[in-house]
């Protein structure tokens, strides 16, 4: 027993060791990633992303993530970073309008399959309750959206500010898209255009990046960012909460809640438009 333990692990040790030289032979974690070369890998995985991340989502309770966040979502909806669309799911019946924008038009396409098309040519979701969710979808980037006019109730982004050229830009430009409306006198909510129900403005984030505390888990981070860009088009190891703070500091907007999971490497955010952002 005692020869088979002691093989096993000498086997063990080498197939460490392999995987180990492997990993080491091909991370540089020097090497440039551009944002065309990002660009180019959203457009290949777009038909195949959902299949390769459905069971890892499932197992490691990021679809569960996702549908605590949103249950937060409210009125006019702008999701932006929207991907293959595996947020559409989780909207709830108190979304009256919901559009989705994306920087790759290969991913806008895989989404738009996804969506039921009504007898006037527009687009829609079905929630639970059977409630019908007009959508509008747009292949743009988060940093055009500034040029729109239309004001929103709640911007959704999950993982998006991994993928974003400059994520603290485009969370400043989430921000911008909760403008007051409706009832002049309230800074803090608005009023929906299609209801008397006043909401929250604000911006819910569900991101990977940087962890708070587990520092050797963000060198590996470090070390293997570059290879998981050309693989996945995103940075895995960027400092998600200081962006968030940064927001802050500058009166940009107040968090209403914060929670961190997979040993601080996930984020999820609701922020809120403060008072003074709003004012200015």
């Amino acid at each position: 027993l005692r020869k088979v333990m002691v093989g096993v692990g000498a086997f063990g040790a080498f197939g460490i060791g392999m995987t180990g030289a492997m990993l080491y032979a091909q991370t540089n974690p020097n090497e440039e990633v551009s944002l065309a070369q990002r660009d180019a890998v959203w457009e290949q995985l777009a038909e195949s992303y959902d299949a390769k991340i459905a069971q890892t989502e499932m197992s490691t309770g990021i679809n569960k993530q996702r549908r605590t966040l949103l249950q937060h979502a409210k009125g006019r909806v702008l999701e932006v970073g929207a991907g293959t669309g595996r947020n559409l799911e989780h909207y709830t019946n108190a979304v009256t309008k919901l559009t989705l924008t994306d920087r790759s038009p290969e991913m806008c396409k895989t989404l738009s399959d996804k969506l039921t098309p009504l007898p006037d040519g527009s687009l829609a979701i079905t929630a639970a309750d059977g409630t019908i969710i007009p959508v509008e979808v747009a292949s743009t980037d988060v940093l055009e959206l500034t040029q729109q006019p239309d004001v929103y109730d709640t911007v959704v982004d999950t993982f998006g500010l991994c993928s974003f050229e400059d994520p603290a830009a485009a969370l400043d430009a989430m921000l911008q898209q909760c403008v007051p409306g409706g009832e002049v006198g309230i800074i803090i909510t608005c009023c929906a255009p299609t209801s008397n129900v006043l909401y929250h403005l604000q911006v819910l984030l569900l991101e990977h990046g940087q962890s708070s505390w587990a520092f050797p888990v963000n060198s590996y981070l470090n070390w293997r960012a570059a290879n998981h860009a050309k693989d996945w088009g995103c940075w895995w190891n960027r400092p998600i909460a200081t962006y968030v703070q940064a927001a802050v500091d500058n009166n940009s907007c107040d968090v209403l809640e914060h929670e961190e999971f997979h040993f601080g490497t996930g984020h999820k955010f609701r922020l809120r438009r403060s008072r003074q952002a709003a004012l200015d």
